[in-house]
């Protein structure tokens, strides 16, 4: 992490700048300690019932032991995931924040880094940078140029409380990136709250004090018909048992999900394509 990253950390009780000490951060007002644990800066403790240690749940334990090794999980996620469409997060961040502009990641999970950005997640996953609420950020306001949130909002109880935050940190002009699911099954990582249209999607972006530059799809029409299908056969074949239903399903979707690709490449330039849609991004500006 860049040392000009500590100048733009706060503190989360009294809003006061950091120093370094050899234990981590010392708070230069009131003095309280947040700790370094490996590359994180720990603002919280990471939160008890992680993803993979929840019973209930084969998708997660599986995602959770090839998130070992992110490369070869990143490799997975691109054959066996969604197909993609619209601007990525890599090419928002060239276009609106190339370096060394600050630009901070939120909810950035096992898979997505950004180079010299600021990476922060709840969980101490590999590589975070900052363990932290992305509801209550422990960074000063207005100095941030670009945020990236991939697919977290579904996950978070209050998503207006992370557009409220977003937009605070924000630098006036400055940018965000979200991309959140439409037609797309229930995925409990750890949980998963809600759903948005396109158009929901723009008016709760709007409503939080940005303006829309962009909009579009982000996964498309087949991806969401073949995330519904393998659901509803592992469903239709699981005898009223989740777990033979779960099972059924990974394995349907780890021979179909690769089958989503090619037809996208024509069905996501449709103008009705956002009907079925699998997920939208939005691309804002801080007024």
């Amino acid at each position: 992490m860049s040392p000009e990253w500590i100048s733009v950390f706060r503190c989360p009780h009294c809003g006061g700048g950091f120093v370094k000490n050899e234990e981590g951060l010392r708070c230069s007002s009131c003095g309280t300690v947040v700790l370094k644990r490996g590359t994180a800066y720990r603002f919280v403790e990471s939160e008890s019932g992680h993803p993979s240690d929840r019973p209930d749940s084969i998708t997660v334990k599986v995602k959770n032991v090839f998130k070992r090794w992110p490369r070869f999980y990143l490799f997975l996620i691109y054959v066996f995931g969604t197909s993609n469409a619209g601007v990525s997060p890599k090419a928002f961040f060239e276009r609106y924040a190339p370096s060394p502009k600050r630009r901070l990641n939120l909810g950035a999970g096992t898979q997505n880094r950004y180079g010299d950005a600021l990476h922060v997640d709840l969980y101490a996953f590999p590589d975070i940078d900052a363990l932290a609420d992305i509801r209550s950020l422990p960074i000063a306001e207005g100095s941030i140029d670009a945020i990236v949130c991939q697919s977290v909002l579904e996950h978070v109880h209050e998503p207006e409380a992370v557009l409220a935050e977003a937009h605070r940190v924000l630098a006036s002009g400055g940018h965000l990136y979200l991309t959140v699911p439409f037609m797309f099954p229930f995925h409990s990582s750890p949980d998963d709250f809600r759903r948005w249209t396109r158009q929901g999607l723009c008016h709760d972006v709007e409503r939080a004090g940005f303006s829309v530059v962009e909009s579009g799809l982000r996964h498309g029409p087949t991806t969401a018909f073949l995330l519904m299908f393998t659901h509803w056969l592992g469903l239709l074949l699981s005898f009223g048992s989740a777990r033979i239903a779960e099972i059924v399903t990974l394995m349907a979707s780890a021979i179909l999900a690769p089958l989503a690709h090619v037809p996208d490449l024509w069905l996501n330039r449709l103008k009705v394509s956002h009907v079925i849609a699998s997920g939208f991004y939005v691309i804002a500006r801080k007024k």
